[in-house]
This record gives C-alpha cells, structure tokens and sequence, in this order.
C-alpha cells in the first residue's frame, strides 16, 4: 500500500488532530514555556519580577497554542460548531453536581499533597510572588489562562475531535497520555493523578458534552494549591 494510498482512506479530521498533538505541544514545550522566555531576555533575569513575567509568558502562550490555535483548526479547516468541542455548559445540572462533590472530595487530597517538600519547593511556580498578595492574584489571572487552554486541548480538541471516529474509551485514554506525558518534571504525585484526572475529566467532558467542568475542577485544584502553599512560604 502506497502513502497516497494510505492518506486516501484515513479519516482527515482524525488523522490532522492526531497530527496536531505532538505539533502543538513540541513547539508549547520548546518556545512557549519559561525557559524560553527566559533564555530570549536573559539580560533582564536579574530584575525582581524576571520568574514572574517568564511565567505569565508560559501562561499565555498555552492559552494561544492550546485554546486559539485549536479553535481556528475547528472552525475554519473542518468547518465545524464549536459546541461540538466541549465549548459551552451542556449538562449544566450534572457538570455542577459533579462538580461540587469532586471539590469537596479532593479538598483533604490537596491539603496532604500541600504538606511535601517537594510540592512546597514547585508550587508557586513563580516563586517572586511569595509574600506579595497582588502579585499573587495577577499570576493566578494568567494561570486561568493556562487552564483554558489546556483543557481545551485536551477535554476539547483532542477528546471530541477523536470520539466520533476511534470512539469514547478510546479518545479518553488518547488524550490522557499526553496530557500526563507533559507533567513529566512535576512531583511524582502530579503525575501519577495527571492519568487518574485525565481519565475523570474525559469522561467528564463526555458526559456533560463541555470542556468547562473539568476546567473549573483542574483550576480549583491549581489555585487552591498555590494558595495554600503560599500561604505556608509567606
């Protein structure tokens, strides 16, 4: 069987967003998180705020690789609703619901998972803001960005531009291996919940048909954790 052959009886939607995952998140990893930013101003890294702008950058840029870049896919390449990605409230009743106990349940989680050294040493990632309640809120405005749009990519995007085709187990688990893969480098305990989250969430996002419940779940987790933590270093 020839490549034109091959290219000829693949599913265009699914192969582009399969095509699209490791696309996206190489050129997130090499250009869009802090490292980069802060090797291009490098002459600036000895101002105060430098680890705090690296990171708003990382949070900004996820959410134009992530969120804006995806969304052009949906809407202009397949010519698509973008309701049919997760983007809107569904099943408004469950989502809350769901939503309100999975919050209660992970509260004493988190605050065990606030307790290690190695959580405490990660978490705020911008560390500049320790001490300082502002700076603090602002970061945490550019860390809702950074959710968005990985939520989008991943309980969006990737989950029901793949369902259609390869089916709902299948488009979970996809989506929840990269979405763990690029955890690597966290605290052990991030990454082994990133594959029980990812899992939660898909399905989540399946059953509501909306990406915003386990947007709303993965921020709460993210911002209570820095708060916790934050207030602990101050």
């Amino acid at each position: 069987m020839t490549i034109k052959e091959i290219i000829e009886k693949s599913d265009k939607k699914t192969s582009l967003v399969l095509l699209s995952i490791p696309v996206i998140l190489t050129i997130y990893l090499y250009y869009g998180k802090h490292p980069f930013f802060e090797k291009c101003f490098n002459a600036f890294s000895s101002a105060p705020l430098f680890d705090m702008h690296s990171h708003m950058y990382e949070y900004f840029m996820a959410f134009i690789l992530l969120f804006i870049i995806p969304l052009v896919f949906i809407k202009y390449v397949f010519k698509d609703n973008l309701k049919n990605y997760g983007l809107g409230f569904g099943d408004l009743k469950f989502g809350l619901k769901f939503t309100a106990i999975a919050v209660v349940i992970l509260v004493p989680f988190l605050l065990a998972g606030t307790f290690m050294p190695n959580m405490q040493s990660t978490y705020p990632e911008a560390r500049s803001v320790i001490g300082k309640l502002k700076l603090l809120l602002l970061i945490e405005l550019f860390y809702m960005l950074y959710y968005i749009g990985w939520e989008f990519f991943f309980r969006g995007y990737v989950l029901f531009g793949l369902r259609e085709k390869l089916g709902d187990l299948a488009a979970i688990l996809i989506q929840t291996i990269p979405s763990c893969l690029m955890h690597i480098g966290k605290p052990g305990v991030e990454i082994f919940g990133s594959i029980l989250a990812g899992i939660a969430f898909g399905y989540l996002a399946i059953r509501t048909r909306s990406m915003f419940y386990p947007f709303i779940i993965h921020l709460f987790i993210g911002v209570f954790t820095d708060l916790v933590i934050w207030t602990r270093l101050t």
